[in-house]
């Protein structure tokens, strides 16, 4: 049987899809807004998600997920610094936070 790894997203860990960062987005940005902006260019995106605080107003970033490692690294050379609600975006490879540890056991 398979045990997740505790504070490893199983999904990743199991599959081979590929997730970038996207900063620089306009607060106006939902969810469904960056799956479309990049789904009609990358048509193996598989999720997106705004981050918001506490009180649900968004922080200006984003993580977007695709079904291929490749994928994602196509987005990250081709999209940083494309316009996006009359902002410039930022796009990088997401990597594992390392600010929260692991939940107790």
């Amino acid at each position: 049987p398979h045990f997740p790894t505790p504070g490893v997203d199983s999904t990743d860990q199991e599959s081979n899809e590929g997730s970038v960062f996207v900063g620089n987005i306009d607060p106006s940005v939902t969810d469904y807004d960056l799956l479309e902006f990049f789904r009609a260019r990358y048509p193996g995106v598989r999720h997106s998600k705004v981050v918001c605080d506490d009180n649900g107003r968004p922080r200006g970033y984003a993580f977007v997920r695709f079904g291929t490692h490749a994928e994602a690294a196509h987005a990250v050379a081709q999209m940083s610094g494309a316009d996006f609600h009359g902002r410039r975006i930022i796009v990088n490879r997401a990597t594992k936070s390392r600010t929260h540890p692991p939940p107790p056991h």
